[in-house]
C-alpha cells in the first residue's frame, strides 16, 4: 500500500495481524514486549544499527499499534532516507532477516527456548517495568482516572494500578506462536512518500516492493491519494526464507539497571529545614547557589528533594554563548551536530532510555543546553558518557570527510533531515504561522526559516565546518548556569559542579562579560500616530502583515491581532496580573461571540503573549475555512468593542472571582518532582541574558507576587484598573494602542486577493497597487518597518 502525502514524509512500515492484547494467552506473558525490545533496539549489530549504518533509515520503532477487541497489529516502522526509499527492498529484506534470526533462536523441535537470552530479556523487562511503576511520578488526576477506567474492562480491582505493568513468567510456546505471525503472508507493507504520486507509469527502477500496477484512489475521509495491490509471490518467498545476515545479532543485557535506591534526605547527617513547610503544604523553597566561580560566570544551583522522595536526580546545564545564534549558518550547523551526536550516542545510551534515564543536548539562541534525568546512582556515568563522546565527535569531524567517510555520510544524512524538518515547519496550520510571522517582526533579532534553508542547501556545507562551529561555542567566552535537584545532597552536587567545570569551565575558560551576552528585546509596535509618520496619513491601522500559507493544499485563512501592553519592566507585577486577567476574560468572551455565535471557525483563541526580552501583550486569533482575512479582521475588531461593553457591565465581585481563578493558576501546586524542577529551571535559565545585578536577584517568587496582588485588590479598584488598561492600550481608539494584524491566506483566498489588487491597479483607483500603505508582506517590508522601531526596556 502506497500513500502520497502533502508533507515531506518518507516512511515504511510492516504491520502484522495479531491477537488483541487483552487475549488471555497474550496478556499472561506479553510476548510482544520482548519482540518490541529486540526489534526496536538501537544498540550495536541491531536491526536499527544495520539499516542506519547503511544510510537507509533515520529512525526505527517496533511494537503494537492498533489494538481492537478481536485483533491488533504489531508494527515495525522506519523513517527512510532518499536512498532507503530507493532501496526499500533491502530494508524489507533486513526486517525479515531479523525476524528469521529470532525464529531460529526461539524454538527447536519440541518448542522449547534453547537460547537463554530470550527469557533473560523477559525478566529484565519485567524488572524495568517494576522499577518504573515503583518510582513513577504522580500522574495528573484526570489522566489517571481515565487510564484506570479503561483498565476496568480487563483487570480485577486489585490489579487496576499495576496490572498493565506486570506479567507472568516467560512462556516459550507463547513467544514462538506470536513470532510465527510475523510472516509476509500475514503482513501489510505501507510506503509513504509524496514523490510516489509523481512516478511515471511503467517506470523500471529495480524496486520490487511497489504498487505501480494499481490505480491511484482517493481515501474516503481525508481525500489522500493511495494505491494498493497484493504482495507479489516472489517477495513472499524471499521474505519467508531470507538468507542469513551476519551483521545482525541480538542485543546484550542492560548494564544500566540501577541498584541503589537510597534517599539522601534520609541520611543521618542531613537536617530537615524544609520538613515543616512541606508538611504544611507551603510553597517549596527555591534552589540556592551552592558553587560559584570563574568571575561570576559559573553558578551551580542546588536543592535536595525532601517532598517527593524518589531516588531520581535532574541536572541541567546551560552554556551561555553568543556563537550559537551568531548567524543562520552557525545555528543550522549546531542543529546538525546535535542530530549527529544523538545518532552516535544511540548505541551507547539506548539501554539508558529503557530504565528511565534520559539525556538531551539542544542549541538555543542564548547558547547550548544539556539535560540529564533519571536514577541518581547513574547520573554521573550518564554525564561522563555523553560529554566524552561529544568532545571526541568534534575531534573526529574536524578530521574531514576523507579521513572519516562513514561520519561524512552520517553528517549528510542529518543535513538532509534538518533541511526537511526546517521546510516542514512552514507547512503548519495558518493560525500557528500567523504567530510565527508576528514573532519575526516583533523580535529584535530573529532569522527567517528561508535563511536556514538557504544555508542548509549550500553544497559547501561540510562536517569539519560543523565541528568548528560547535568548538567555537565550547572554546569561546562562555558562562555556565547549572542546576542539580532531586535526590542529591550538597556533596553530590559539588561533585557534579566539578564535572561540569572540568568539561566546560576549566582554568583556561574565558568568562563571558555582560556586554557580550545575547540580548533579544521586543520591538515597540507603532501607535496610529507613529504609523502615520512612517507611512503617511492613509496608513492602514492596525498595521497588516500578509503572508500566504506555504502548504499548496491549504485553504483555511487565519488572522492574529497582537496588542502590545509593554514589558515586564514597564508593567510591573500589577500590570502583568491585569494583563493575565484581561486575557482570561477575553478568551471566554471571544469563544462565545466569534465561534459559538458567529461560527467564524473552530480555532478561536485569546491568550497572554510573551515576546522576546519579556515583552507582554495579548493576542486574539481566528482560523476559518469560510471567511477571508478582511472579514476576520473586521469581526475581531467588532468583538473587542463588545468585549469592552461586557467588562463595563461585569459586577466587580465577578471580576474579583475571575482574578482569584487566575491567581490559582499562577500558584498551582507542583504534583511531581519534574514539575518543580522545570519551574525553577525556567526562572534560572530565563536570566542568562540579564545583567549581573539581575542574575544575583533571581525572582522565583514573581508568580506568587502577581497572584497575591490579584487576590488582595479591592473588587471596585480591580475592575477600574482593568478598564483603564483596556482604554489606554487595547481599544480601537486607545491612545497607546500598539497593534498588528497578521493575516495568513489560504491558496484560493491569496489568488482572489492578487486578482482584486491587480484590477484596482489597472483601473487607476486611488491606492490601486498591490498593497496600500501599512500593509506589509515579505522580509523587506518587515525590515523597513523595524528600522523605525525602538525596543521595550528589559531592565
Amino acid at each position: 500500500r502506497e500513500y502520497a502525502p502533502v508533507r515531506d514524509i518518507r516512511q515504511l512500515s510492516v504491520s502484522f495481524a495479531a491477537p488483541p492484547l487483552r487475549d488471555p494467552a497474550v496478556r499472561a506473558s506479553r510476548p510482544h514486549r520482548v519482540l518490541s525490545h529486540v526489534l526496536g533496539h538501537e544498540g550495536p549489530r541491531s536491526l536499527h544499527a544495520f539499516l542506519d549504518n547503511n544510510g537507509l533509515i533515520t529512525g526505527l520503532s517496533a511494537g503494537p499499534g492498533i489494538d481492537a477487541s478481536d485483533f491488533s497489529f504489531f508494527n515495525v516502522a522506519v523513517s527512510l532516507t532518499e536512498e532507503g526509499l530507493a532501496r526499500r527492498d533491502d530494508v524489507l529484506r533486513a526486517i525479515f532477516q531479523y525476524v528469521s534470526l529470532l525464529r531460529s533462536l526461539a524454538q527447536d523441535g519440541d518448542g522449547t527456548a534453547p537460547d537463554p537470552r530470550l527469557p533473560a530479556f523477559h525478566n529484565e523487562l519485567q524488572s524495568i517495568f517494576d522499577l518504573n511503576f515503583m518510582f513513577a511520578e504522580a500522574a495528573a488526576p484526570a489522566s489517571l482516572a481515565q487510564a484506570v477506567a479503561k483498565r476496568m474492562f480487563d483487570y480485577q480491582p486489585q490489579d487496576l494500578l499495576a496490572g498493565a505493568s506486570t506479567t507472568g513468567p516467560y512462556d516459550a510456546q507463547a513467544f514462538a506462536h506470536y513470532l510465527s505471525l510475523l510472516t509476509p503472508e500475514n503482513a501489510i507493507v505501507t510506503v509513504i512518500d509524496r514523490s510516489l504520486a509523481e512516478e511515471e507509469e511503467g517506470r523500471e527502477d529495480g524496486v520490487r516492493a511497489q504498487a505501480r500496477e494499481a490505480e491511484w484512489q482517493t481515501e474516503k475521509w481525508y481525500g489522500g491519494p493511495y494505491r494498493q495491490e497484493r504482495i507479489k509471490e516472489e517477495l513472499v518467498q524471499l521474505w519467508k526464507e531470507p538468507p542469513p545476515n551476519k551483521d545482525l545479532e541480538l542485543p546484550g543485557t542492560n548494564d544500566f539497571v540501577p541498584s541503589d535506591f537510597s534517599l539522601r534526605c534520609d541520611d543521618p547527617d542531613q537536617d530537615a529545614p524544609e520538613a515543616a513547610s512541606v508538611a504544611a503544604g507551603d510553597v517549596p523553597a527555591p534552589p540556592t547557589v551552592l558553587v560559584e566561580g570563574n568571575g561570576g560566570a559559573f553558578r551551580l544551583w542546588h536543592k535536595m528533594d525532601r517532598k517527593y522522595r524518589v531516588p531520581k536526580t535532574t541536572v541541567y546545564v546551560h552554556l551561555v554563548s553568543p556563537n550559537v545564534y551568531s548567524s543562520p549558518r552557525a545555528m543550522m550547523l549546531c542543529n546538525i551536530f546535535r542530530n549527529v551526536l544523538g545518532d552516535e550516542l544511540n548505541s551507547y545510551l539506548y539501554d539508558t532510555t529503557l530504565v528511565g534515564l534520559s539525556s538531551s543536548i539542544t542549541f538555543h539562541k542564548t547558547g547550548m543546553r544539556f539535560a540529564f534525568r533519571g536514577y541518581s546512582e547513574k547520573i554521573p556515568l550518564l554525564f561522563d558518557t555523553v560529554t566524552e563522546r561529544l568532545l571526541a565527535l568534534i575531534d573526529e569531524m574536524e578530521e574531514g570527510p576523507l579521513a572519516r567517510p562513514a561520519l561524512a555520510r552520517l553528517f549528510e544524512k542529518h543535513r538532509v533531515q534538518v533541511l526537511r524538518s526546517t521546510k516542514n515547519s512552514l507547512l503548519g496550520k495558518p493560525y500557528s504561522l500567523a504567530g510565527y510571522h508576528s514573532a519575526l517582526l516583533v523580535d529584535e533579532r530573529a532569522w527567517h526559516v528561508d535563511h536556514y534553508v538557504r544555508e542548509l542547501e549550500d553544497p559547501a556545507l561540510a562536517m569539519d565546518e560543523c565541528a568548528r562551529a560547535v568548538r567555537a561555542v565550547l572554546a569561546g567566552r562562555t558562562a555556565v548556569e547549572a542546576l542539580g535537584m532531586g535526590n542529591v545532597d550538597a556533596a553530590g552536587a559539588r561533585d557534579l559542579a566539578a564535572r561540569v567545570k572540568a568539561r566546560f569551565a576549566g582554568p583556561a575558560a574565558l568568562p563571558l562579560p555582560d556586554e557580550e551576552r545575547v540580548r533579544r528585546a521586543s520591538h515597540v509596535l507603532p501607535t496610529r500616530e507613529e504609523a502615520r509618520r512612517i507611512y503617511g496619513k492613509n496608513v492602514a491601522y492596525p498595521l497588516v502583515l500578509e503572508e500566504t500559507a506555504d502548504n499548496p493544499e491549504e485553504e483555511d485563512c487565519a488572522v492574529e491581532l497582537l496588542l502590545q501592553a509593554g514589558s515586564s519592566q514597564t508593567l510591573g507585577a500589577r500590570g502583568t496580573g491585569l494583563l493575565l486577567l484581561l486575557a482570561h476574560l477575553g478568551q471566554r468572551s471571544a469563544f462565545s461571540r466569534l465561534r459559538t455565535e458567529e461560527q467564524l471557525g473552530y480555532m478561536v483563541g485569546v491568550s497572554f503573549r510573551n515576546t522576546a526580552g519579556r515583552g507582554r501583550g495579548i493576542t486574539a486569533t481566528v482560523q476559518s475555512s469560510a471567511h477571508g482575512p478582511a472579514h476576520l479582521r473586521e469581526r475581531i475588531e467588532a468583538w473587542l468593542t463588545s468585549f469592552r461593553e461586557e467588562l463595563d457591565q461585569t459586577p466587580p465581585q465577578k471580576v474579583a472571582e475571575e482574578a482569584a481563578a487566575v491567581a490559582a493558576m499562577l500558584t498551582k501546586r507542583d504534583v511531581r518532582l519534574s514539575d518543580e524542577v522545570a519551574r525553577f529551571w525556567g526562572v534560572i535559565v530565563g536570566t542568562v541574558a540579564d545583567t549581573e545585578e539581575q542574575r544575583r536577584n533571581v525572582r522565583f517568587e514573581r508568580p506568587a507576587e502577581v497572584a497575591e496582588l490579584l487576590r488582595e485588590e479591592e473588587p471596585e479598584l480591580l475592575k477600574r484598573a482593568l478598564l483603564e488598561l483596556f482604554d489606554e492600550r487595547m481599544g480601537a481608539e486607545a491612545p497607546q494602542r500598539r497593534a498588528l494584524f497578521t493575516c495568513v491566506y489560504g491558496q484560493e483566498a491569496a489568488r482572489k486577493l492578487r486578482e482584486e489588487r491587480e484590477e484596482a491597479a489597472e483601473g487607476g483607483e486611488e491606492g490601486g497597487s498591490l498593497r496600500g500603505p501599512g500593509i506589509l508582506s515579505g522580509e523587506d517590508d518587515v525590515s523597513h518597518l523595524q528600522s523605525f522601531l525602538s525596543t521595550w526596556p528589559m531592565a
